[in-house]
């Protein structure tokens, strides 16, 4: 199990088994201090994969990014039927 920096509205998205997995984790302390056993519960029902994958190719991102979907109150139905909104893209360092 691989915790990842790639978002969904807010929520983290984990990796395993090269599936993703999307959490209800917002907070970057919380997933910071996450541990793999309390992560396992999201592995249950919510796969992500081909919507997150869809994702970066579009965009051509692989990490560091929050995707803004509408329409999110249900997991599995937003996913479906979302359009994406808004992709942030934010560049660290020094210029």
């Amino acid at each position: 199990m691989k915790k990842t920096n790639l978002r969904i509205n807010n929520f983290f998205i984990l990796i395993n088994d090269n599936k993703h997995y999307l959490t209800d984790i917002d907070l970057l302390d919380d997933w910071k201090n996450s541990k793999n056993n309390e992560l396992k519960k999201y592995t249950e029902n919510n796969d992500c994969s081909e919507k997150i994958r869809d994702l970066i190719e579009q965009y051509n991102v692989k990490s560091n990014v929050n995707f803004t979907l509408t329409d999110f109150k249900k997991f599995k139905k937003s996913l479906e039927k979302a359009e994406v909104r808004v992709v942030s893209l934010k560049k660290g360092g020094s210029a």
